[in-house]
């Protein structure tokens, strides 16, 4: 996870583990929740403090549940609109100083997508959640676990990513060309990659009807082809450059753009 989340390092790496994003900014909370997670070693603790960290964390790290605590902003429909316009199925839950949620505006929530309330003096109800959330990653074992679904904006952020490295290698004039050679070889045979262009300055944009789209696995794999082609095209200068791309600090979607090369 990027720099601005902590992370518990006691995952057992032979189970199912949780990702978890807590957006709070009050250290006293931010201490109760680590507490209340010390026996849980399958959950992975990410914090941020901010709106614009937490939809930076969605984007890249795609946890499974955000505890939505008190932030810079106040506005639960805001909030809530611009986790789920990134992955409409996330896990919200928010933490309150409250100690008795109004059912009203817990019905209120529920509309916003939050699927429970819980009290920061009181986190027993996080327990079961997690464990929930683990037995189903341990059903799912085997199969496609608890993975969020790829946006065009997560994709989009993945591959800005990839050029962010790329820019320590190569000039972004070299680097723009490399991409748009690319772009011209596999766009015939995948015109999904029609919807996404690369300027000279090396930026990467994509059609605003993508942004929200849930990708599919054939979309994806357009991507990675996309992806694959830059690095041969990089690899004329470079030799071996998929490996230094590999062993670079990129986050998990952008990590799943490489898995077809070398």
């Amino acid at each position: 996870m990027s720099s601005n989340i902590q992370i518990k390092n006691t995952i057992d790496p032979k189970l199912p583990a949780i990702r978890v994003l807590l957006a709070e900014r009050g250290p006293l909370e931010i201490v109760k929740v680590r507490i209340s997670m010390v026996d849980n070693t399958q959950i992975m603790l990410g914090i941020v403090s901010s709106y614009d960290q937490l939809l930076e964390s969605i984007t890249k790290e795609q946890p499974h549940l955000v505890i939505l605590g008190n932030i810079d902003v106040t506005d639960y429909f805001t909030i809530c609109q611009g986790c789920r316009a990134i992955y409409d199925k996330l896990l919200i839950i928010l933490l309150s100083n409250q100690e008795i949620t109004n059912d009203s505006f817990r019905e209120v929530l529920k509309s916003y997508g939050v699927i429970d309330t819980i009290s920061s003096n009181d986190l027993t109800k996080l327990n079961g959640i997690f464990d929930q959330l683990l037995m189903t990653s341990h059903q799912q074992t085997g199969k496609k676990q608890l993975q969020p679904i790829a946006t065009g904006q997560m994709m989009l952020v993945s591959l800005n990513e990839i050029i962010a490295i790329s820019n320590n290698y190569f000039g972004p004039l070299a680097q723009g060309n490399y991409w748009r050679k690319a772009h011209a070889l596999v766009i015939e045979q995948f015109p999904f990659i029609q919807n996404w262009a690369v300027d000279h300055f090396s930026k990467v944009t994509c059609l605003e009807s993508i942004l929200e789209l849930e990708l599919t696995d054939k979309d994806m794999q357009c991507l990675r082809i996309w992806v694959q082609f830059f690095i041969e095209e990089c690899e004329r200068i470079i030799v071996d450059y998929g490996k230094i791309l590999k062993s670079s600090d990129l986050s998990l979607p952008a990590q799943d753009l490489l898995s077809t090369t070398n």
